[in-house]
C-alpha cells in the first residue's frame, strides 16, 4: 500500500487546522496543492464589534475562479 498525503492549512493559531479535498503521492505536489490555494485565496473582514473589546474580526474566506 502506497503512503498519500493530505493538505492540512493553518491560517491562524486560534482556528483549526482547515484540510484541503484531494490526496497527493509526493510531499512535493502536496506542497504545490497548498501553494496554489493558498495563491487563489480572497478574504474579506465581514464584521466588526462596534463596542471596544478584546474580539477578533469575523473573516469570511472565498477562493478566486
Amino acid at each position: 500500500m502506497k503512503s498519500m498525503y493530505c493538505v492540512m492549512v493553518k491560517i491562524e493559531e486560534s482556528l483549526p487546522w482547515i484540510e484541503l479535498k484531494g490526496e497527493y503521492a509526493t510531499r512535493t505536489e502536496a506542497r504545490h496543492a497548498a501553494q496554489r490555494v493558498m495563491q487563489r485565496i480572497g478574504m474579506k473582514i465581514a464584521s466588526i464589534p462596534n463596542e471596544k473589546r478584546s474580539m477578533k474580526a469575523l473573516v469570511t474566506i472565498r477562493t478566486k475562479h
